[in-house]
């Protein structure tokens, strides 16, 4: 039963590896609890031995700790039915998700480059990696009759990976514009699934909050 597990979500607050889990819960309607972990918490959290390989996001479910983004996200596809339905899609689905991971990585060094060097490092990437993910992306893409979905005709856990993984760099403050433009302008069919998306996943996941800061007294 949907509502009687129990689940916790244990990540930073900001928009990274967190996301993917956020989105796949919140469209199978599956409650759980968001347990932020500060910068400040979590050296000590990380060496307590509580969460595997000492890393983040984890998720507590019925009392058992999973990490690994990645494997988290096929353990709750498999549960709540968001596995592609064919070994075509299936290769298609593992084909975004490794590649996406991949450029995950590109994306963090941007992200953890020192304050001198950001700019340097988000023009390096605009440049030379982002025409080649987003290229094949792109392509892969246009070759499909419902551009909605990355994989079928419904969402699969390469568009809550996909998504995931993404949507934090259009709101860093050197990466975002560019990334933005560089889609509009050379890669349309990825920029308007993106879009659509993260609106739907901002609304979805974070309306509530949204609506809590607008509305709460002061």
């Amino acid at each position: 039963n949907k509502s009687k597990r129990k689940m916790k979500l244990y990540y930073f607050p900001l928009k990274g590896r967190g996301e993917p889990i956020k989105y796949l819960l919140k469209e199978a309607d599956v409650k759980y609890e968001n347990v932020t972990v500060t910068m400040e918490e979590w050296p000590a959290l990380k060496t307590s031995g509580k969460f595997e390989w000492g890393v983040m996001p984890a998720l507590e479910v019925d009392g058992k700790m999973l990490t690994q983004t990645n494997a988290i996200m096929y353990y709750l596809a498999a549960k709540y039915n968001f596995l592609p339905a064919t070994p075509e899609d299936h290769f298609l689905a593992g084909w975004y998700i490794s590649s996406i991971s991949d450029f995950f990585g590109k994306l963090g060094a941007v992200w953890f480059s020192p304050p001198d060097k950001v700019k340097e490092a988000a023009e390096n990437l605009i440049k030379n990696e982002l025409p080649i993910f987003y290229g094949n992306f792109e392509k892969k893409l246009q070759s499909k009759e419902n551009k909605t979905y990355l994989v079928g005709e419904k969402y699969t856990i390469a568009d809550f990976i996909v998504i995931g993984y993404l949507i934090g760099s259009y709101e860093h403050p050197e990466l975002g514009k560019a990334l933005k433009e560089e889609g509009q302008n050379k890669f349309p069919t990825l920029h308007k699934y993106l879009e659509h998306h993260f609106k739907y996943f901002a609304q979805l996941v974070y309306f509530q909050l949204v609506y809590h800061r607008l509305f709460q007294s002061t």
